[in-house]
Protein backbone atom coordinates (compact mmCIF):
# COMPACT_ATOMS: atom_id res chain seq x y z
CA UNK A 1 0.00 0.00 0.00
CA UNK A 2 2.84 2.49 1.01
CA UNK A 3 4.63 1.58 -2.58
CA UNK A 4 1.53 2.54 -4.54
CA UNK A 5 0.60 5.35 -2.47
CA UNK A 6 -3.09 3.74 -2.19
CA UNK A 7 -4.35 2.94 1.42
CA UNK A 8 -5.99 -0.65 1.89
CA UNK A 9 -8.14 -1.73 4.44
CA UNK A 10 -5.63 -2.36 7.54
CA UNK A 11 -4.38 1.62 6.74
CA UNK A 12 -8.21 3.02 6.93
CA UNK A 13 -8.52 1.39 10.03
CA UNK A 14 -5.16 2.19 11.59
CA UNK A 15 -6.41 5.71 10.61
CA UNK A 16 -9.59 5.48 12.83
CA UNK A 17 -8.04 4.26 15.10
CA UNK A 18 -5.30 6.77 15.42
CA UNK A 19 -8.35 9.61 15.15
CA UNK A 20 -9.98 7.54 18.62
CA UNK A 21 -6.24 7.57 20.21
CA UNK A 22 -5.88 11.65 19.65
CA UNK A 23 -8.60 12.03 22.08
CA UNK A 24 -6.74 11.35 24.97
CA UNK A 25 -4.49 14.11 23.41
CA UNK A 26 -6.83 16.86 22.76
CA UNK A 27 -9.99 15.56 24.86
CA UNK A 28 -12.26 15.39 21.91
CA UNK A 29 -12.83 12.95 18.77
CA UNK A 30 -13.02 14.62 15.23
CA UNK A 31 -16.11 12.60 14.56
CA UNK A 32 -16.22 13.72 10.89
CA UNK A 33 -12.84 12.67 10.38
CA UNK A 34 -13.93 8.85 11.63
CA UNK A 35 -17.03 9.19 9.53
CA UNK A 36 -14.58 10.11 6.79
CA UNK A 37 -12.70 7.11 7.31
CA UNK A 38 -15.40 4.76 7.36
CA UNK A 39 -16.89 5.94 4.15
CA UNK A 40 -13.80 5.29 2.74
CA UNK A 41 -13.41 1.41 4.37
CA UNK A 42 -17.06 1.19 3.71
CA UNK A 43 -15.79 1.83 -0.09
CA UNK A 44 -12.68 0.19 -0.18
CA UNK A 45 -14.03 -3.05 1.93
CA UNK A 46 -18.19 -3.34 2.32
CA UNK A 47 -19.17 -5.37 5.35
CA UNK A 48 -22.48 -5.28 7.68
CA UNK A 49 -19.64 -4.60 10.37
CA UNK A 50 -18.51 -1.57 8.45
CA UNK A 51 -22.37 -0.38 8.20
CA UNK A 52 -22.80 -0.89 11.47
CA UNK A 53 -19.61 1.28 12.29
CA UNK A 54 -20.42 4.08 9.67
CA UNK A 55 -23.48 4.37 11.14
CA UNK A 56 -22.12 4.98 14.46
CA UNK A 57 -19.64 7.42 13.56
CA UNK A 58 -22.12 9.41 11.12
CA UNK A 59 -24.74 9.46 14.24
CA UNK A 60 -21.85 11.23 16.64
CA UNK A 61 -20.30 13.79 13.71
CA UNK A 62 -23.92 14.78 11.93
CA UNK A 63 -26.63 13.71 14.18
CA UNK A 64 -28.50 10.59 15.11
CA UNK A 65 -30.87 11.00 11.74
CA UNK A 66 -28.09 10.35 9.32
CA UNK A 67 -26.81 7.78 11.28
CA UNK A 68 -29.87 6.04 11.87
CA UNK A 69 -30.57 6.62 7.63
CA UNK A 70 -27.41 4.33 6.99
CA UNK A 71 -28.82 1.54 9.26
CA UNK A 72 -31.92 1.28 7.66
CA UNK A 73 -29.67 0.84 4.38
CA UNK A 74 -28.65 -2.70 5.86
CA UNK A 75 -31.41 -5.66 4.95
CA UNK A 76 -32.69 -6.57 7.32
CA UNK A 77 -32.00 -10.00 6.64
CA UNK A 78 -28.09 -9.17 7.30
CA UNK A 79 -28.83 -7.63 10.94
CA UNK A 80 -31.20 -9.45 12.25
CA UNK A 81 -28.87 -11.72 14.70
CA UNK A 82 -26.11 -8.96 14.45
CA UNK A 83 -25.54 -7.13 18.03
CA UNK A 84 -23.86 -4.21 17.18
CA UNK A 85 -26.34 -2.93 14.82
CA UNK A 86 -29.20 -3.40 17.64
CA UNK A 87 -26.80 -1.82 20.27
CA UNK A 88 -26.14 1.21 17.55
CA UNK A 89 -29.64 1.23 16.93
CA UNK A 90 -31.09 1.62 20.73
CA UNK A 91 -27.88 4.66 21.20
CA UNK A 92 -29.10 6.36 18.48
CA UNK A 93 -33.01 6.22 18.87
CA UNK A 94 -32.29 7.34 22.35
CA UNK A 95 -29.89 10.37 21.27
CA UNK A 96 -32.87 11.37 18.57
CA UNK A 97 -35.35 11.16 21.86
CA UNK A 98 -37.22 8.11 20.45
CA UNK A 99 -35.71 5.52 22.49
CA UNK A 100 -36.37 2.20 20.81
CA UNK A 101 -36.98 -0.31 23.59
CA UNK A 102 -37.36 -2.87 21.15
CA UNK A 103 -33.50 -2.53 19.51
CA UNK A 104 -32.15 -2.30 23.08
CA UNK A 105 -33.65 -5.51 24.45
CA UNK A 106 -32.53 -6.96 21.07
CA UNK A 107 -29.27 -5.65 21.83
CA UNK A 108 -29.08 -7.06 25.42
CA UNK A 109 -30.58 -10.54 24.10
CA UNK A 110 -27.78 -11.28 21.96
CA UNK A 111 -25.11 -10.33 23.87
CA UNK A 112 -22.71 -12.47 25.49
CA UNK A 113 -20.78 -9.86 27.77
CA UNK A 114 -22.13 -9.67 30.83
CA UNK A 115 -20.37 -6.55 31.90
CA UNK A 116 -21.93 -5.13 28.63
CA UNK A 117 -25.17 -6.41 29.51
CA UNK A 118 -25.69 -4.36 32.70
CA UNK A 119 -24.28 -1.65 31.06
CA UNK A 120 -27.20 -1.87 28.44
CA UNK A 121 -29.34 -2.57 31.03
CA UNK A 122 -28.80 0.45 32.44
CA UNK A 123 -29.81 2.17 29.56
CA UNK A 124 -33.03 1.38 29.47
CA UNK A 125 -34.39 3.12 32.36
CA UNK A 126 -34.21 6.28 30.50
CA UNK A 127 -35.47 4.87 27.49
CA UNK A 128 -38.54 3.45 29.25
CA UNK A 129 -39.46 5.86 31.39
CA UNK A 130 -41.44 8.18 28.46
CA UNK A 131 -38.17 7.71 26.11
CA UNK A 132 -35.87 10.39 27.78
CA UNK A 133 -32.93 10.80 26.21
CA UNK A 134 -29.55 11.75 27.13
CA UNK A 135 -26.73 13.29 25.43
CA UNK A 136 -24.25 10.23 25.88
CA UNK A 137 -24.89 6.96 27.32
CA UNK A 138 -23.54 6.32 30.66
CA UNK A 139 -20.39 5.08 31.16
CA UNK A 140 -16.75 5.90 30.07
CA UNK A 141 -18.20 7.55 26.34
CA UNK A 142 -20.60 6.64 23.48
CA UNK A 143 -20.10 3.48 22.10
CA UNK A 144 -19.02 1.71 24.93
CA UNK A 145 -21.11 -0.88 24.32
Amino acid sequence: AAKLQTPGRYQIEAAIQSVHCDRKRTGRTQWSAVAALHDALSSLSPSTGAAVARAAAYGEAFGAEKGLAILDEIPSSRVSFYQPYWAVRASLTARGGNGDGVALAKAIALERDAGVKRHLAALSGPIDAGNQATDEPPGPGPHRF
